[in-house]
């Protein structure tokens, strides 16, 4: 990916971030809301300089007992309870590891996934989800989030998936950088409203495209 499409990119999301962000600020006050953006990265869209990057740092996928284990040494984000919860529906844990520390990780579904709203995501099962990713204060600004992505993608191309799946809530500007870089594509949206009792659910078109569908827990 060159410097010129970045900044096109940005070009593109800034005028709509900001809209979209004044929206969900005047509905926040009266309605629960998650504004959610749907994207896509392919092998034919990742940065190939990030797939082909030398890392100083052992990447792979992590077993249950050493996510375990990495929980009981309290790194942020991974708890017992939720890494047996994870493990068992077949969601694998891809790492970065230096000196027996964890400093990146992310999670990578085949199936139907919990968002962090409570709400149950399903999609096209041609591809993967890529949720909770979460790299550690000391080994920030490496870039270590996106290349755990590209080489999950990696390997589950080479396993017959099409892609990786995602979601970034629409406010978080961070995160839909890092993304952009990486390489990958908004291909719709997700409005998650709250009203009382009652829950409304919007998806953009292109959404449907790739299956995504959001519903309630009973």
């Amino acid at each position: 990916m060159n410097v010129r499409t970045v900044l096109h990119q940005f070009r593109q999301m800034s005028v709509s971030d900001f809209a979209e962000k004044a929206m969900v600020r005047v509905l926040a006050r009266f309605i629960y809301v998650d504004a959610m953006k749907c994207m896509a990265l392919t092998m034919q869209t990742v940065d190939q300089s990030i797939l082909s990057g030398e890392v100083s740092y052992d990447g792979k996928f992590l077993t249950e007992s050493e996510c375990l284990y990495f929980a009981g040494r309290n790194v942020t984000g991974l708890k017992a309870d939720e890494i047996r919860q994870n493990f068992s529906k077949g969601d694998r844990c891809y790492a970065f590891i230096k000196e027996q520390e964890i400093a990146s990780y992310g999670w990578y579904s085949t199936s139907t996934t919990e968002l962090p709203n409570g709400h149950m995501l399903s999609f096209d099962r041609s591809y993967v989800y890529m949720y909770g990713g979460y790299t550690r204060g000391a080994y920030r600004g490496q870039g270590l989030h996106g290349k755990g992505m590209a080489s999950a993608l990696k390997f589950y191309h080479e396993r017959g998936y099409k892609g990786l799946v995602s979601m970034v809530d629409s406010r978080n500007y961070e995160s839909l950088r890092s993304i952009y870089r990486v390489g990958y594509r908004i291909f719709g949206r997700i409005y998650v409203f709250q009203i009382r009792n009652k829950c409304f659910v919007w998806r953009s078109p292109g959404s449907r495209k790739y299956g995504f569908v959001v519903t309630k827990p009973e």
